[in-house]
């Protein structure tokens, strides 16, 4: 949250977004909206539209769009009226400036997030900008990366229920700006710290660095400077850096001098302090303030909300799935409609239009084969099918550890996380199952279901005491998760333990050997693909446990004095389900 809530004080950091995007929008790349359709928004539009002063022409994608709707295809009632291919030019394939105005952009397909993607990328073509409306509200409704990290500019107006009474801005700001820019110097402790503070935060594109200069240029220009001031880098790194990060920066993250400042040495001479007196005293702008401190501290002031839930989540890299609570599959019957293609009408729907798309190019040769005729002659390969893309159901399986002398607060708090995951399942097509380990056991005390009155009675009969059979526990996970996927579930499982294997299979309190079967089974846990969560209820840090989270290829989360309300956090942020 920013550090102001006041919906005036938004709207101005709006407004002067609006305008420094309209000084450079091709160096931008693009704007997204946060918030949804209403009053404000066409405000916020309308705003734009006057500030860009006609420089470009306004396309609009339809939220049906598809890849042949951007770059143009075959227009079928033309070419069947004209016996002849007729192309139909797409809404990216015109040779004169566009703003496209990309509607529901969190629904908008990884195909079409590539078209745009590679359309700002193309060298040498016309001006092209986009305007994304993005009315996603939670982490996995969210805009395709491809497509987020070329747009530099983000503005949130979801917390604006009302639009300020204040004047607007004139074209002739922007105007005067355009020509101010070219003389904006930005400094290089001012590059620098914009450098840094994307590496702080998580980012791997180069892009958002750059785009934020140009922000921190664009500003200083808007007020007439040739030289950019500490507010302007502030204000790239709240409207730049911080919505596309992905970690919170940690303490370390403030200012890299501050690491030779911990540990002075007793018998060095004092530091001389007239530089820092001088600095003290010099007019604002000129570096009083650490510009890397600056910039992370406006960073974190903005940061999307429940990112600060996952500064203490690690991840390896790899293939991790994020986004959507249930896996996607193709289908031939239901679901979001996708690209036909050619096949026979046995494996699906068959798809009149596209057939008829892909027999009229051909029509002037086979007219000599089948002679004159007013007849359309198909082939066999102008046959195409309908292909759908439906989410499947997901499956978290708990596995809970639930022996020892602290298993009473590990069920209470599994149980608590379960109730509240569970509350969610009547809005989604989600389910839930819950093993308990302990001694030579790991059974199924609540099979994959979304009826909360059964999981509330089979929680509350649920055992403890005991070894802790680890190995156990992942292999009976494991099966469990492969069986959801045979019958077409997304299964993701979460382990709450404290990391320790004493107890082996067969229930003998051997540490070196419950260790071993652990790192088999992880390993072959590892291999089946599902999502893994690994959360340490441990006191004490246990490298067994981080050894463990890495074979299963797991995200690990130390949570030594979790509840239930936190636990479920953390399997919705992993999940993509809050």
């Amino acid at each position: 949250m920013r550090p102001e809530t006041d919906s005036t004080a938004i709207w101005r950091d709006a407004v002067r977004a609006a305008k420094a995007f309209a000084v450079a929008p091709e160096r931008l790349g693009g704007l997204r909206i946060l918030g949804p359709a209403g009053g404000v928004r066409d405000a916020y539009l309308s705003l734009l539209r006057s500030l860009l002063g006609g420089r470009f022409s306004e396309r609009r994608l339809p939220p049906s769009g598809t890849e042949e709707t951007l770059l143009g295809g075959t227009d079928l009632a033309a070419s069947l009226e004209a016996k002849r291919l007729v192309h139909r030019r797409g809404l990216l394939d015109q040779d004169v400036p566009i703003l496209l105005v990309v509607p529901m952009a969190e629904r908008v397909s990884e195909g079409v997030a590539g078209i745009l993607a590679r359309s700002l990328d193309e060298p040498g073509r016309a001006p092209l900008v986009y305007i994304a409306l993005d009315e996603g509200r939670g982490l996995d409704e969210a805009m395709p990366a491809a497509l987020a990290d070329r747009l530099g500019l983000t503005v949130d107006l979801r917390e604006i229920a009302r639009l300020p009474c204040e004047d607007l801005p004139g074209v002739d700001v922007v105007d005067a700006a355009r020509v101010q820019l070219p003389r904006v110097e930005v400094p290089e402790a001012a590059i620098q710290a914009l450098c840094a503070g994307g590496v702080a935060l998580g980012i791997g594109s180069l892009r958002a660095p750059l785009q934020a200069v140009t922000l921190a240029r664009a500003s200083a220009a808007l007020d007439g400077r040739g030289l950019v001031a500490d507010e302007d880098v502030a204000f790239a790194a709240r409207l730049i850096l911080a919505p596309h990060a992905t970690m919170a920066p940690t303490p370390e993250a403030a200012s890299p001098e501050s690491e030779t400042d911990a540990d002075p040495d007793p018998d060095a001479s004092p530091p001389d302090r007239r530089g820092e007196e001088a600095a003290a005293e010099a007019p604002p702008g000129q570096g009083v303030p650490d510009m890397h401190d600056i910039v992370i501290e406006a960073a974190r002031a903005s940061l999307p909300a429940g990112l600060l839930s996952k500064a203490g989540v690690s991840s390896r890299k790899g293939k991790r799935r994020q986004g959507k609570s249930g896996a996607s599959r193709k289908s031939g019957r239901r679901g979001r409609p996708l690209a036909s293609r050619p096949g026979a009408p046995a494996q699906g729907p068959f798809d009149l239009l596209a057939t008829l798309k892909a027999a009229v190019p051909w029509q002037r040769l086979r007219a000599k084969g089948f002679g004159a005729s007013r007849r359309i002659a198909f082939g066999r390969g102008d046959i195409h099918i309908r292909r759908y893309r439906e989410r499947s159901e997901s499956l978290t399986i708990f596995a809970v550890d639930a022996s020892g002398s602290t298993a009473a607060q590990r069920l209470a708090e599994a149980k608590g996380a379960v109730e509240l995951l569970l509350a969610d399942c009547y809005v989604r097509r989600d389910q839930v199952a819950l093993i308990a380990f302990r001694k030579a056991q790991a059974d199924v005390i609540l099979p994959p279901t979304r009826s909360l009155v059964r999981a509330k009675r089979l929680l509350a009969e649920m055992p403890s005491g005991g070894g802790t059979p680890l190995g156990l526990a992942i292999a009976a996970a494991a099966d469990l998760a492969d069986t959801a996927t045979r019958n077409g579930l997304s299964p993701t499982i979460v382990f709450l333990t404290d990391g320790g294997a004493n107890t082996t299979r067969d229930g003998t309190a051997d540490r070196a050997r419950a260790e071993s079967e652990a790192r088999l089974a992880a390993r072959r846990a590892a291999t089946l693909g599902s999502r893994i969560l690994m959360i340490d209820v441990s006191r004490r840090d246990r490298p067994f446990a981080r050894e463990i989270s890495t074979l299963l290829d797991a995200r690990y989360v130390k949570l030594p004095r979790s509840d239930a309300a936190s636990l479920a956090m953390a399997v919705g942020l992993h999940t993509g389900q809050r």
